[in-house]
């Protein structure tokens, strides 16, 4: 089917370094009407219009979970009139013997095809009437045109707590008239199932009762429909859906209120909240206890040395969520107590635990490269000498790790990376020692901060002969753009080029920002709402988001603002906006990757925070010239919360930092300045 869309040009200059040309191109992109936009209260919301306009093989998709229970909400996005209405997947961390078992999965061939409710207006069968939209504001909803006098929303999410996949029914009287509604209570037993803790389970599909409820003109009725799972030696309790939704409720107010992101850009500020919201959702049950888990219907109820230590651990830290930081402390105890069962000669440490029992799976992709880097961070930005020293000798092994295995020419050799043999990386990969590099220099400095000063010069000198390597190892031109080659003979152009920029190798950050966008790499659809950074030049299928959200860090790392911040509004654009909208996601089954880049997008990049020692902290900010300010409050910092501000002042820019109301830091200088801000006078 068409899709609507509207011509504009677009001209912009391409400055290009070390001799390649520099041209003014003028291009002309169709832009297609958002398929999300902004509601007056900063949700967003999807239209069904009649006549279709959109390719109705797409459809809003969104993994979301409480502590024991995944859902995914999949909708079609047609014209409305469908009569076929999808409820969401379910699954149980309990249930889950093996990462791969989706037998425990809901709905399934053996249980109910439909989860309507049997309503009855003025004790008449009530049938839905068309679907008119979809809204996210940190609930998903489901909006149906008045049928019968009656409009029905309905609102998806899950417990916090229990084992609960809930949906709302909220059914309003847009009659004149008085109605009655009548909705009978339901509780049908689908399965039972062993659990992974050996026990029986018992699995309802349950509807709490509206009995005969008469609803004045604008009124309105509400009733649960819920899965769940409990013990069959157990009784189960009433479903108190005002308490579930409150619960929900809290998380989200949580977000409103702490790492508040205020800018010029409505967009990056919202897409911002909706991803401190994932983030916040993100701890899941195991065998070990409630930990940070990847959050995905595939491979849920684990954790990754990438999505959680790389990507996450370094984020995480600002939101200051007590919970949330009590499930990565629990994800590297696990770790912590998995590398005393060997030796450092032994194996290589587990990339990845998986499955309700988090049995050991991935190893040999760099992981311990990936480890070191986030936990490094994570300990630096929580400022508790106390849990540094509790995580110190996994620290310590990982970076024992990396030096007991360079190669002769000085870099990490490494099996894969972390797409696992999916695109080839040789026997040392420029990933796994450009994060080993970053992790070096963060656990040089924690190391610091808790007294080692002996291993902290190791480290520190271990960092700069490792970058030395990385230079003389994979530096080259590659087709090209002097950048960097990604494993030894490779002539193809990578997203991964992005890695040094980030960890703050910048020798060849201006050839390698060009390579990263340049029409080789960089894929920018905007008919289709489809940007993304390709893995590899060659092959335009093969595109992570992730990729996407680093190449845009490493822009704004590397003093590229006004690149950075043109292509990050395109990306949420598409991403956001767009028709796999309303998250920053991949393929709709991931909860943390990418989303959680994106955030450190926001923090690392346009902010520039750094965590240096347990005092203080490095701030760079990057504020774009068509800003003429930026705030970041209650920012999680070294055990306090601060309010940050960043204004231009003349031709410099100034930085304020406040606790409460206390001003603990106001400097300015010229753009690119590193601020350093200290905190306290002693770490905790």
């Amino acid at each position: 089917m068409k899709r609507i869309g509207f011509i504009i040009t677009v001209s912009f200059f391409l400055g290009v370094s070390s001799g390649r040309c520099a041209a003014e191109i003028s291009t002309e992109k169709t832009i297609p009407i958002p398929r999300w936009q902004f509601d007056n209260e900063g949700g967003l919301y999807c239209e069904l219009p009649s006549p279709d306009h959109y390719d109705a093989v797409r459809h809003v998709e969104l993994v979301t979970h409480g502590r024991r229970v995944i859902m995914r909400i999949y909708f079609p996005v047609d014209d409305g009139k469908a009569t076929l209405v999808h409820g969401p997947q379910v699954q149980w961390p309990i249930f889950k013997s093996d990462v791969r078992d989706k037998d425990m999965e809901i709905p399934h061939t053996e249980t109910r095809s439909t989860d309507l409710p049997v309503i009855r207006i003025n004790d008449k069968p009530y049938e839905l009437g068309r679907r008119t939209s979809y809204r996210y504001n940190g609930f998903f909803q489901v909006v149906y045109d008045s049928h019968q006098g009656i409009k029905a929303t309905r609102t998806l999410f899950p417990s916090i707590e229990g084992r609960l996949a809930l949906q709302e029914w909220r059914l309003e009287n847009t009659e004149a008239e008085p109605v009655t509604v009548q909705v009978p209570s339901t509780c049908e037993t689908l399965w039972k199932r062993t659990g992974a803790d050996g026990q029986n389970w018992l699995i309802d599909y349950i509807i709490t009762p509206v009995t005969r409820q008469r609803l004045l003109p604008g009124e309105t009725a509400a009733f649960a429909v819920a899965y769940a799972a409990y013990p069959e030696s157990e009784v189960l309790l009433p479903i108190d859906l005002h308490a579930e939704k409150q619960a929900y409720l809290d998380l989200i107010h949580y977000a409103d209120k702490h790492l508040v992101l205020q800018t010029p850009d409505r967009l990056l500020n919202r897409a911002f909240h909706f991803a401190k919201i994932r983030t916040l959702l993100s701890n899941i049950e195991t065998k070990a206890g409630i930990l940070n888990t990847t959050g995905s219907m595939a491979y849920y109820c684990g954790f990754w040395a990438n999505d959680n230590a790389e990507y996450a651990s370094p984020f995480i830290p600002l939101l200051g969520h007590t919970d949330l930081l009590n499930g990565v402390d629990t994800m590297y105890r696990v770790w912590l107590n998995d590398i005393q069962q060997y030796t450092l000669k032994d194996k290589q440490i587990t990339g990845s635990f998986e499955s309700y029992n988090l049995f050991p799976y991935q190893r040999g992709r760099g992981d311990e490269a990936m480890i070191l880097y986030g936990l490094s961070h994570y300990l630096l930005a929580l400022g508790d000498r106390q849990r540094a020293e509790e995580m110190w000798p996994l620290v310590e092994r990982c970076a024992d790790y990396l030096r007991a295995n360079c190669n002769e020419s000085g870099v990490i050799a490494s099996r894969t990376d972390e797409l696992e043999g999916r695109l080839p990386t040789g026997n040392a990969n420029l990933s796994t020692s450009a994060l080993g590099y970053g992790g070096l220099d963060k656990a040089a400095r924690l190391a610091g901060a808790l007294g080692k000063s002996t291993l902290a010069q190791e480290y520190r000198q271990f960092a700069e002969s490792l970058e030395t390597s990385i230079e003389t190892y994979f530096g080259r031109t590659v087709e090209g753009y002097d950048t960097y080659s990604y494993y030894e003979g490779n002539d193809l152009l990578r997203g991964w080029i992005s890695l040094p920029l980030v960890v703050g190798i910048d020798r060849r950050k201006e050839q390698t920002l060009d390579a990263l966008f340049s029409t080789k790499l960089w894929l920018e659809k905007p008919e289709t709402d489809e940007v993304n950074l390709k893995a590899v030049s060659t092959e335009t299928e093969t595109r992570w988001g992730r990729e996407t959200y680093y190449a845009l860090l490493a822009a704004y790392k590397a003093g590229r603002t006004e690149l950075a911040t043109e292509k990050l509004s395109t990306v949420l654009r598409s991403h956001i906006l767009g028709p796999r909208g309303p998250f920053a996601d991949e393929d709709a089954i991931d909860l943390l990757a990418p989303t959680i880049l994106f955030g450190r997008v926001v923090t690392e990049g346009l902010f520039g925070i750094e965590p240096w020692n347990f005092n203080g902290f490095c701030c760079s900010p990057r504020l774009p010239k068509s800003w003429p300010w930026m705030k970041l409050n209650q920012v999680s910092m070294l055990g306090k919360f601060l309010d940050m501000e960043v204004s231009r002042s003349g031709d410099d820019i100034q930085l304020t930092v406040r606790e409460r109301e206390k001003l603990l830091y106001s400097q300015r200088g010229p753009v690119g300045t590193a601020f350093k801000v200290i905190v306290s006078s002693s770490g905790k």
